[in-house]
């Protein structure tokens, strides 16, 4: 006996073939394999050109391979159609952070903790961005925030304080690289500060 496909069948096969690149994709995406990634979600996109995952992890392989101005494309362009959540902005933030126009990051990194005030990574990139542009006391505030949510993290505390010394306040600086090293004592950008700071004094 024959079957006919309907419009039905057809279209949910369609639905089924765009899982599989989408899933492919996303497999890819996890090994880093991102030019694979790429082209099984624009594969994906070209069944079903409307799915937000599916445009989001583009977006997200896109960036880990360099391809900054197409990410932020394709981010913008969900932003445009209404889905805006901290995760987006945190990345096109962290993007424009990438590429130097750290004034564009702090706008969109802002959005992200402003949606999701626990944002611990938005924080720190925040804080970076304000170094960049050197508004140490914006910087700091920003460390402070990340310190608050995950205070056992080193790297935090030789954030702030190389906030610390580029303010001139020694003092400061040392009790942080201090409390660093207290919590990692192989934190080597902590040990070469701490060093830095008492060769100068």
């Amino acid at each position: 006996m024959d079957f006919k496909i309907t419009k039905d069948d057809k279209h949910a096969e369609k639905q089924v073939n765009a899982e599989i690149y989408f899933e492919r994709g996303s497999r890819y995406l996890s090994l880093k394999k991102y030019k694979d990634a790429i082209e099984n979600f624009q594969k994906a996109l070209e069944i079903d050109k409307d799915d937000y995952e599916t445009k989001f992890n583009l977006a997200v392989a896109y960036f880990h391979s360099g391809k900054y101005d197409m990410a932020i494309s394709v981010f913008e362009e969900l932003e445009r159609e209404g889905r805006e959540d901290q995760d987006l902005f945190f990345n096109v933030g962290s993007i424009y952070l990438e590429k130097g126009d750290y004034t564009k990051a702090i706008e969109y990194l802002k959005k992200a903790v402003e949606r999701d005030n626990l944002y611990l990574e938005g924080y720190v990139n925040l804080g970076n961005a304000y170094f960049y542009l050197k508004e140490y006391d914006e910087a700091i505030k920003n460390y402070d925030r990340s310190i608050e949510l995950n205070p056992q993290n080193s790297d935090y505390f030789v954030n702030r304080a190389l906030a610390y010394m580029a303010k001139g306040d020694s003092a400061t600086a040392v009790a942080d690289l201090e409390k660093a090293l207290s919590l990692d004592p192989t934190n080597n950008k902590a040990k070469l500060n701490l060093q830095k700071i008492e060769s100068e004094s």
